[in-house]
């Protein structure tokens, strides 16, 4: 947003007072998706056993490359926005171009940077990422499957106790 304004404020665009709130809403959901796109495929090369160097350039290596992409084709879809001048369109195209443009930058150089500035948090991504999901098992050397037939009832962490009660009572959480 803060180079939209200052095409705003020498009139070379007439900004819409929607157009801001789409750029932000826009800049939000690819940088999270972006990061989790990322992130996801750190932790599946960690899994395999790179060490957090070699992890990170794999995740820039393929999931840059997708993030690359999807972004270019989302930037030339919002800025074909901008052939259209009615009701602030071409505007809206501009600025959505101008902010996909940052967050692809951004994300392709921050979240490498990023993991590689923070290592010691970003170490533990070699434990087993859904452990929070699923029964804790006794220890990480053992490699038993998670549940079996035989077993009793399994003790539900707070993700199961929550989807349980969402499960008897949907409307209830929907409203």
């Amino acid at each position: 947003l803060g180079l939209i304004y200052p095409l705003s404020s020498s009139k070379a665009i007439i900004l819409p007072s929607y157009v801001p709130n789409v750029c932000l809403f826009l800049s939000i959901a690819l940088s999270v998706d972006y990061s989790f796109f990322h992130l996801s495929r750190f932790q599946e090369v960690r899994v395999q056993g790179k060490d957090l160097v070699g992890a990170c350039e794999e995740m820039v290596r393929t999931a840059g490359r997708v993030v690359l992409v999807s972004g270019v084709v989302l930037l030339f879809t919002w800025l074909a926005l901008a052939a259209f001048p009615v009701f602030g369109t071409n505007t809206l195209g501009y600025c959505s171009s101008i902010a996909i443009f940052v967050c692809i930058t951004v994300n392709l150089i921050m979240n490498p940077a990023m993991v590689l500035l923070f290592p010691g948090f970003f170490e533990k991504s070699a434990i087993d990422a859904c452990r929070c999901c699923k029964r804790r098992r006794a220890s990480p050397e053992r490699e038993e499957p998670l549940m079996d037939s035989t077993s009793g009832p399994v003790k539900m962490n707070c993700y199961g106790k929550v989807a349980s009660y969402i499960v008897r009572a949907p409307g209830m959480y929907i409203v």
